[in-house]
């Protein structure tokens, strides 16, 4: 499914200022109020083990491009949430936006999100909670 295009993923984790969120995000931030306290906030965010540039190249060496978006010559960003666990599992995978006319690109992003190892967990207070997390996944052909 790799063959002569070459997928970028643009990573944009829901660590910019507000005001240079999209308005997706921000609606995304409201809904996390009725979350219980514990998965808000964190004194430390979670991270991928390795940080920013191992969580781009896990995802670049595990998703492949969706053949029917691939033919059609489709591009789009995938909005996926999860909860890093106070272990540092990825639980509670959810679509939060898809591109309309690519479902594929939903189908992979949920598959290679539940793939990913144990992210180090936030912590408040020197102790590890649940953290709700947002990230973008884009799917650009080259």
């Amino acid at each position: 499914m790799k063959k002569n295009l070459t997928l970028f993923l643009i990573l944009l984790l829901a660590s910019c200022h507000p005001s240079d969120m999209p308005q997706l995000l921000k609606e995304m931030m409201n809904k996390q109020k009725n979350l219980n306290e514990e998965n808000l906030y964190g004194e430390k965010m979670p991270y991928f083990q390795g940080g920013q540039d191992s969580l781009t190249l896990f995802l670049k060496d595990n998703i492949n491009y969706p053949q029917f978006e691939k033919e059609q010559g489709i591009e789009g960003t995938v909005y996926i949430s999860f909860i890093v666990e106070k272990d540092g599992t990825v639980s509670t995978v959810k679509i939060e936006k898809e591109v309309s006319n690519g479902p594929g690109f939903a189908r992979e992003a949920l598959r290679v999100v539940k793939l990913m190892p144990k992210w180090s967990p936030a912590t408040l207070k020197g102790k590890p909670v649940r953290l709700s997390m947002t990230i973008p996944i884009k799917f650009v052909l080259h």
